[in-house]
């Protein structure tokens, strides 16, 4: 059993420090919130509407059909490839000085090709991992059919009546059994098969299909996967080639375990790989030893210590709630069905129901060490992923995790510890192969499994978005938030500041003098992410000089490399004198904040990325009450840079894609406009329709599939955690002035949200809140703190100083 034990824990994630555990029982009055249930009155026909179940390693797409019941199956390890070669491209450097001399000879078409020559290989793809039917024998029609996923407890139930029989059928995937396990009631003659995409085969016993494989490529160069599936039943079983039947049940039972190889990014998935086909085994003999009931009270008690952290109320359902923080019996909005309040729109309890589908999701896909959760989080039903499935870091990979630490599930930012320190690893090799630096590390616009950090592209492809080298500048900038929200010193000195520092060091010797400005420091080459410029000449590019997107990011990185410093007494004098000689932002023609070294247009000024204002959100260096910048002996202040952001959001327009969407709600409630992040929001929410004349059948974007999954399109998960981050932004905000924490509750509170409450937000500086509004004014807060410290609370256009001792809840009146 010990042995067992220590198997199932491999590759899973243990506790680490969040903000505070459920609030219910740390002092905290609970928020009331109606249950929260997705519900439908048919089985899914595309991907698009079926259900997501996952523990952070395995998950299932449930399609629920009566006739055949498809289930995709994923593992969040099962990818293409092996680890990356460290020596690739080793002279690709040698180009560096040749494409800084065409740039600042103005020759931006000659900067573009030589762009091509620092290229590598493309990422490798995330791959499905099997296909399950549950084919119903039983002959007769079918009616009243229906099928939901309750957010509360994480589980999807589906039921139909044939021949007037009732049918019952419901699925969970339990992490700390680390399995799928599906219930079937009633009548119950079906049959059972398991298929794949990927190479594969698939062996039988009566109660047992055992599926092996591999991902897609050279099985000797492959990730190697085994999936088990075991049947426990009151009726007759069978089995055929590749197939179980089972006849003359009232009951059966489906556990579901999956393995693979993968065994650490520098580790050759075969040669160096884990043990699979003996850790699902021993998964499998786990099943016997526990009931379904055991498995389930177990899953609910894992899931419910996370999702239960957080209750919302945005004025929709009001009912009193009880000692335990749930709604009592009701004639309850989530009877309503899902896809149909989309249609509708302008409903407080989708709005609920949106935001804790995005908690859901983070819980359910993100917590595998050192694998986070990817483009799709880790559901797909696609042999060849959109976008490979894989980390894409100029935007996606960051905003998967903006809601973890606000949102009170700092657990499910781990995987990124270990992922980052890999980039680290591979990312020194990149800096010195294809940018001739020595010193600290770099990754790029992708990565993979294998933790991949050079340049994409395959020198052939844009260098709008293949050339660019600062995923690990921003992307670090996410553990430095895990310290702020926790203030764990010894996380920040072990962890973060060393990967600060060498993705710091590396910017430092990126950086070159201006020749435009002697004594500035400027990048070159530069892009700014997946964006065009349109230079005064008429010239279509894309690589440049001190690009504001490139400084933006430097900057936040020096900034906070510097305060971390300051903490762990270590003096950082090269980067501050090098954080005072950037290039400052300057305001274009339009009244915007240039995107480009010089005032040129966009050549799509509506462009879905809006890369320089990542000092805003989620960067802090732009903010209120005070920015001081330098522009050519002019002090540029915070509400200038403010208004410029604002006029690029308002030239920019609404109509953008969904990951997009997300980042604009978050960017108009960092500047306190509560209507405009609020018409963001039900922007994101925007119902898209099936078009029944193409393939794929979703092909809309910019808002929400009846699932709830984000359209960006196709489907990319950040969107759904744009709209939490979103959220919680509107309904407060916490930055550090002038040397002490400040919360500001209700920054960007919109009119429609005018009364509502929330229980287990998080706050930088390690507390947690609840509070109520009415009025859109606050009545009551409640704060605790996780260490000694003092605080300065905001609200309704006062401030209150409020010291604690660590553990210490206050309450606070404000009416």
């Amino acid at each position: 059993m010990k042995k067992l034990i220590m198997m199932l824990a491999m590759g899973t994630l243990g506790t680490v420090p969040m903000c505070f555990a459920s609030s219910a029982h740390q002092g905290q009055s609970p928020c009331a919130q109606a249950p929260m249930v997705l519900r439908y009155d048919a089985p899914a026909d595309f991907f698009e509407e079926s259900l997501p179940i996952g523990n952070g390693k395995i998950g299932a797409l449930v399609y629920g059909g009566t006739d055949d019941n498809i289930i995709y199956l994923n593992d969040i390890t099962l990818w293409t490839g092996k680890p990356v070669d460290r020596q690739l491209d080793k002279d690709a450097h040698q180009w560096i000085p040749k494409i800084r001399e065409a740039l600042f000879e103005e020759d931006y078409a000659k900067a573009d090709s030589l762009q091509l020559h620092v290229q590598g290989p493309n990422s490798q793809f995330f791959q499905p991992l099997g296909t399950l039917h549950i084919k119903d024998l039983g002959l007769g029609a079918v009616s009243d059919y229906h099928r939901s996923l309750s957010l509360d407890s994480s589980i999807v139930k589906d039921s139909y009546l044939r021949n007037g029989q009732k049918i019952e059928r419901e699925y969970f995937a339990s992490h700390p059994d680390n399995l799928i396990a599906i219930r079937l009631r009633g009548d119950i003659n079906c049959r059972i098969a398991l298929t794949a995409q990927v190479p594969h085969q698939v062996k039988t016993i009566p109660t047992q299909l055992t599926m092996t494989g591999h991902a897609t490529g050279d099985a000797k160069e492959s990730i190697h996967f085994c999936t088990m599936i075991r049947v426990e039943t009151d009726g007759e079983t069978s089995a055929s080639d590749s197939s179980l039947t089972i006849t003359h049940a009232k009951e059966a039972i489906l556990y579901i375990v999956n393995e693979t190889s993968f065994n650490g990014f520098d580790k050759h998935p075969v040669s160096q790989g884990a043990p699979y086909l003996e850790n699902a085994a021993n998964d499998l003999w786990h099943t016997q030893n526990y009931s379904y009931a055991d498995f389930y009270a177990r899953h609910l008690a894992d899931y419910k210590a996370i999702y239960d952290r957080v209750k919302i109320n945005l004025g929709g359902a009001s009912t009193p709630s009880t000692s335990s923080g749930t709604v009592e019996a009701m004639a309850e909005p989530a009877e309503a069905l899902t896809n149909e309040l989309l249609l509708k729109g302008d409903s407080r309890y989708l709005e609920e129901l949106y935001f804790q589908f995005g908690r859901y999701l983070l819980i359910s896909c993100s917590r595998t060490a050192g694998v986070p959760a990817n483009l799709q989080g880790l559901w797909t039903p696609h042999l060849w992923s959109p976008w490979r499935g894989n980390y894409t870091v100029n935007i996606n990979l960051e905003e998967n995790y903006w809601p973890a630490f606000v949102a009170n599930m700092a657990e499910m930012a781990q995987p990124l510890d270990d992922f980052v320190q890999a980039l680290a690893t591979n990312g020194r090799y990149t800096a010195m192969n294809y940018y001739g630096i020595s010193e600290g590390w770099c990754s790029s616009h992708n990565s993979d499994i294998w933790a991949m950090t050079n340049p994409v592209g395959e020198k052939r492809e844009n260098p709008m978005w293949a050339n660019w080298n600062l995923g690990g500048a921003w992307l670090v900038n996410t553990l430095w938030e895990h310290y702020q929200f926790t203030q764990d010193q010894q996380y920040l000195r072990s962890t973060v500041y060393p990967l600060m520092k060498g993705a710091a060091t590396f910017c430092l010797q990126w950086l070159v003098e201006n020749p435009k400005v002697p004594g500035e420091l400027i990048t070159a080459p530069s892009t700014s992410p997946e964006n065009e410029y349109i230079t005064d000449k008429g010239y279509h590019g894309v690589t440049c000089y001190g690009g504001t997107a490139d400084l933006a990011i430097i900057r936040e990185l020096f900034t906070n490399t510097i305060a971390a410093g300051k903490i762990l007494g270590d003096k950082n004098k090269d980067l501050e004198k090098a954080l005072a000689r950037l290039h400052p932002y300057t305001v274009g023609h339009m009244g915007d904040l240039n995107e480009w070294y010089y005032d040129w247009d966009d050549r799509d000024i509506t462009h879905r990325h809006q890369s320089h204002l990542i000092g805003l959100y989620p960067g802090n260096h732009i903010s209120y009450p005070s920015t001081p910048s330098t522009s050519s002996g002019t002090v540029l202040g915070s509400e200038k840079l403010l208004e410029a952001a604002k006029r690029t959001l308002e030239l920019k327009g609404d109509e953008t894609t969904g990951w997009s969407t997300g980042w604009r709600i978050n960017l108009w409630a960092r500047m306190k406009n509560g209507e405009k992040a609020y018409q963001i929001y039900r922007k994101l929410l925007t119902a898209v329709a099936p078009e029944k004349s193409r393939i794929p059948n979703y092909s809309k974007g910019g808002g929400t599939y009846p699932n709830l999954f984000d359209a960006h399109p196709p489907f990319q998960i950040d969107g759904n955690f744009g709209g939490v981050a979103g959220v919680c932004e509107m309904l407060m905000q916490s930055s550090m002035v002038n040397g002490q924490w400040s919360i500001e509750l209700l920054p960007a509170i919109p009119e429609t949200w005018s009364e509502g409450s929330v229980s287990g937000l998080c706050a930088r500086g390690g507390y947690e809140l609840a509070f109520e509004w009415k009025g859109g004014k606050v009545r009551d807060c409640s704060i605790k703190a996780r260490r000694n410290g003092t605080v300065t609370l905001r609200y309704n256009g006062q401030q209150k100083t409020v010291k604690l001792k660590a553990g210490q809840t206050q309450n606070i009146k404000t009416w």
